[in-house]
């Protein structure tokens, strides 16, 4: 045994040991097992100065954001393709993607961005800093945010290191002050991709991604709205490069299709992908036969779960959580509800598996994400629940309805919504 004076002590001979039963760092220092100090500096183990249990809340959010990812999630090729075809083809564009609900177009979206985790390599390949911004109804359509987080993330490199620091002179800023937004947002992309080429940072351009336009409200009077900022393609310089995705002109509400389709705005190719379309079909029969693998899903049984899931990834993944989970069988695929009341029986069966008190806590918990304004954090969350802390019983219950989740990182940290895209 090992053991230190009072002043090694203070000079350093600290170790912590994790109390598993109350979930508490504890702190020993007078003795310690002859071997064990060699092992602890092999570990190397950084003092964070965080308790315990900020560690654990921390690591578990971040395993419960991989678990909400869509891992077995399949690529659309077909869609990287066109969008490389696009940009090989021109020097310069503004480009528009219109799919229907629930295809995965923020999905897709959210992985060529890598800064949010995205895994294509398009930008590295194009030498092209590609950045998203994801609109939604419930809060991200509002023109502050849009415009701090764009002005944020136009500079952001993948790590969240910044590409270029101010120094004697203001970087370029996206503003509400002019009176041709659309103008304005090109020239403030423009501007950021000669620098980028002038400092030497990695990247000779950009590639903007606007998600969900769709999403944009009917603006007050007088007043401009993110659809004002979509930049038009003639106004873009050479590495320029703007993608903004939408929902199909069936599905959008009528203010956003005048815009998308008026003289004002111009993009150089526009595309439709609808549920039906081969290319999408083939895509979710690669998904199926890929995530339920040794369920014997093929053939007629294939065909029918995309049929009940109207072609839609929304649908069809909630219908394979089902099957592995044991929920439903392929005998009783032909007894599920459409495809719009799927996460109506998801509730329901909830209803059947916990006891009252968990029931009421899960309601609870999807009832708050529910009426947010906005995406919450895991401290945000325990507060609109009322819990004095990040809770085990908060975790689990994430844990739990993560087939309902989206989890994003923000500025703020990992946010929670629920999903329905």
């Amino acid at each position: 045994m090992k053991h230190y004076t009072r002043k090694e002590w203070k000079a350093g001979g600290k170790y912590f040991f994790l109390d598993y039963a109350r979930g508490h760092k504890v702190e020993r220092g007078a003795l310690l097992e002859p071997g064990f100090e060699d092992h602890l500096r092999v570990l190397a183990l950084p003092d964070s100065g965080e308790t315990v249990e900020d560690d654990y809340i921390r690591g578990e959010i971040d395993r419960l954001m991989e678990s909400t990812r869509p891992t077995d999630w399949c690529t659309p090729h077909y869609l990287e393709k066109w969008l490389e075809g696009l940009i090989e083809k021109y020097p310069k564009g503004s480009f528009l993607l219109r799919m229907g609900l629930g295809m995965g177009k923020s999905t897709f979206a959210m992985w060529l961005d890598p800064y949010r985790g995205g895994g294509s390599e398009i930008g590295e390949n194009k030498g092209l800093h590609v950045f998203s911004y994801r609109i939604t109804r419930e809060y991200r359509h509002n023109l502050p945010l849009f415009l701090y987080e764009c002005n944020d993330r136009v500079n952001r490199r993948p790590n969240g290191e910044p590409y270029l620091i101010p120094t004697k002179r203001p970087l370029p800023r996206l503003t509400s002050a002019s009176e041709d937004p659309s103008k304005e947002t090109a020239d403030w992309l423009n501007a950021y991709a000669r620098e980028f080429r002038a400092y030497r940072v990695g990247v000779e351009g950009l590639l903007c991604i606007l998600d969900g336009l769709d999403e944009v409200p009917v603006p007050d009077q007088g007043k401009h709205s993110i659809l004002d900022f979509v930049p038009r393609s003639e106004d873009l310089e050479a590495g320029v490069y703007v993608l903004a995705t939408c929902r199909l002109n069936s599905e959008t509400p009528r203010h956003v299709n005048e815009h998308l389709c008026g003289n004002d705005l111009s993009f150089t190719e526009k595309r439709e992908e609808g549920t039906s379309g081969p290319a999408n079909r083939d895509l979710l029969r690669e998904y199926l036969r890929k995530s339920v693998n040794g369920l014997n899903v093929q053939g007629d049984l294939l065909e029918d779960i995309i049929s009940r899931g109207e072609g839609r990834f929304l649908y069809v993944s909630h219908i394979k959580n089902l099957l592995l989970g044991g929920l439903v069988d392929a005998g009783s695929l032909k007894q599920l509800p459409p495809a719009r009341e799927l996460h109506g029986r998801y509730l329901a069966t909830l209803e059947r598996v916990y006891p009252g008190k968990h029931l009421e806590y899960l309601k609870k918990v999807i009832l708050a994400l529910a009426t947010a304004f906005e995406p919450l954090t895991a401290e945000e969350l325990r507060w609109f629940l009322g819990e004095p802390g990040v809770t085990f019983r908060l975790l689990g219950a994430l844990r739990e309805i993560r087939h309902l989740l989206r989890v994003e990182r923000g500025n703020k940290g990992n946010l929670f919504s629920l999903s329905h895209e």
